[in-house]
């Protein structure tokens, strides 16, 4: 993670690995392969609202790497959110 000093606005890179694993959980009987994430974040505060307010951005699985995390369920692909957080 880095913060920007002046305007402190921070940002985060990661990679997460999940190796192979097998699941027997009633009917979902199987093996999930190994797969590589990366995901990028950055928040920045927002000095021109009243409150101390903050926002905030964040990519998971920034390269859309369709993977399944379970048997049965369906491919999981990027996803990203936003937010404003107030602090009173």
């Amino acid at each position: 993670s880095y913060t920007e000093p002046l305007y402190a606005v921070r940002s985060m890179l990661r990679y997460r690995f999940v190796d192979t694993y097998k699941i027997n959980s009633a009917a979902y009987v199987g093996t999930i392969p190994a797969y590589g994430l990366i995901d990028i974040s950055v928040s920045a505060p927002l000095s021109f609202m009243p409150l101390r307010s903050t926002f905030n951005v964040s990519v998971i699985n920034a390269l859309d790497h369709q993977h399944i995390e379970f048997i049965g369920a369906g491919e999981l692909g990027r996803f990203i959110s936003a937010s404003v957080n107030f602090s009173i």
